[in-house]
């Protein structure tokens, strides 16, 4: 997302001061199908692929006491923050190419308050064991509200963001990504079910063969839907991994 971001603002930014507000509108939305491409497969996996992340990270030192389960749900919950973060992220930077820090600053100030409001009243209704859960969904909560309202705002700026296009874009988005999911959870119950208390080095070659097998069907979805802004990542990544 971060480097996205950093990719198109010169772009932008040079597009704002020419007041050419329709190719900025093109760039935004382009950018944004990019990012979805990759992160919402990301999202869907997540709750997958989360206990043998847990392990691979948490199960050393004092953060293993608590036993590694425990994470599971904050990491599975954390794809829908990471969601709504990338949308909210990259639209900001419309706000900035437009010189609009001011309205910026309060859009924030909606997010860190929904966040704070949330998060009291989901940590208060639950117990100590499901507070971090509770904090996810309310940071997921507090930047689908920012995501929401960042983006009907630029869009009126801009007098449109390819909605239409973007949201056919991600109609086939969730189908691909729903059907490589629901293919690609079986594979890993199979090989959850074959070691009951894997050590990390298990945890972490399950980690990566899953992973695989979703990226694989993903990618066969995504051709067979023709999904471009995927093969056009795919195609970036190409590039740069050749040079």
């Amino acid at each position: 997302t971060v480097s996205l971001a950093t990719a198109m603002m010169t772009t932008i930014s040079a597009q704002a001061d020419a007041h050419d507000r329709p190719a900025m509108a093109r760039t935004l939305s382009s950018t944004l199908r990019a990012a979805l491409a990759i992160i919402v497969p990301f999202v869907a996996l997540l709750p997958v692929i989360a206990p043998d992340l847990a392990r691979v990270l948490f199960a050393h030192g004092a953060a293993a006491d608590v036993g590694v389960d425990a994470y599971t749900p904050t990491l599975s919950l954390f794809g829908l923050g990471i969601l709504f973060f990338t949308i909210h992220y990259l639209v900001l930077r419309g706000f900035y190419a437009l010189e609009q820090n001011r309205l910026v600053f309060f859009v924030q100030c909606g997010v860190a308050a929904v966040n704070i409001a949330v998060g009291i009243a989901l940590v208060g209704a639950t117990s100590a064991k499901n507070t971090a859960p509770a904090l996810v969904v309310s940071y997921a909560a507090a930047y689908a509200v920012g995501a929401t309202v960042s983006y009907l705002l630029l869009r009126h700026r801009l007098r449109g963001l390819y909605t239409r296009r973007l949201l056919s874009f991600g109609g086939r988005l969730i189908i691909a990504t729903g059907l490589a999911t629901a293919l690609t959870f079986p594979i890993a119950q199979v090989l959850d079910g074959l070691s009951e208390d894997p050590s990390t080095l298990v945890a972490a070659v399950r980690l990566v063969c899953v992973g695989a097998v979703d990226v694989l069907f993903f990618l066969i979805f995504a051709r067979l839907l023709r999904i471009t802004e995927v093969s056009a990542v795919l195609a970036t990544l190409t590039r740069r991994a050749r040079t």
